[in-house]
């Protein structure tokens, strides 16, 4: 199975346009059968308004689920989804808090013989800290497991994963910022019968963040 994950920053490239057309591109060149977005819009001025989800939809050929972790007065959304090549079965949970930090959350989403989670933590160390923790109590209970996403944090703070059986494999592979990546944030984990056979990130400045897609293979029980 290949897997991929991406912070799309509103469509927003490294240009500074806003162009979701060029995002949609970049998704459907990844030939992923399943792929993590981040920073999402429906409905912000910033990104023209636009119903993100259905646009992406309609661009890439692929079923988005979409949850919202921020939900403005106007009705503005802003938050994560997960692109599938068909329709896909997905739950959302919010992450812990500890004030008034944004609000983070996952979605798990059932695929054959596989339950994946797909997530963007907190930028707030201490909170980020209080949601890998959880995240990874959570991939604990469950066989065989794929967790990706913009998890904020290089691989040497990601130890709780790394204790509960997930790995990443051996690459080390930058994905900030796209014009000459330099730190990895962006991270593709499995265990529990899975695990990343090879991953690599494409080059692309449609965002600030490079697409990070790895290939997943999974054991017989």
């Amino acid at each position: 199975m290949r897997v991929a994950t991406y912070n799309i920053r509103h469509g927003e490239g490294m240009d500074g346009l806003v162009d979701l057309a060029r995002t949609a591109h970049v998704i459907g060149a990844l030939k992923a059968d399943l792929v993590a977005l981040q920073e999402v819009d429906r409905g912000w001025e910033r990104s023209g308004g636009v119903d993100q989800v259905a646009e992406l939809e309609r661009l890439t050929g692929m079923a988005l689920s979409f949850w919202p972790t921020i939900v403005r007065d106007d009705g503005a959304e802003y938050g994560i989804a997960v692109a599938a090549a068909g329709p896909i079965e997905s739950s959302f949970e919010l992450l812990p808090r500890l004030r008034i930090e944004e609000p983070r959350g996952y979605i798990r989403v059932a695929a054959p013989g596989l339950t994946l989670l797909a997530t963007h933590l907190s930028r707030a160390r201490k909170a980020r800290a209080i949601q890998t923790d959880h995240l990874a109590t959570v991939a604990s209970s469950v066989r065989p497991i794929v967790l990706l996403g913009d998890l904020n944090q290089p691989r040497r703070y990601l130890r709780p994963f790394h204790e509960a059986g997930l790995d990443e494999g051996a690459a080390r592979l930058p994905t900030l910022p796209s014009t000459r990546p330099r730190r990895q944030v962006d991270h593709v984990l499995a265990g529990g019968g899975a695990r990343v056979t090879t991953a690599w990130t494409p080059r692309t400045t449609a965002s600030d963040h490079s697409p990070l897609v790895a290939v997943v293979e999974i054991s017989e029980p």
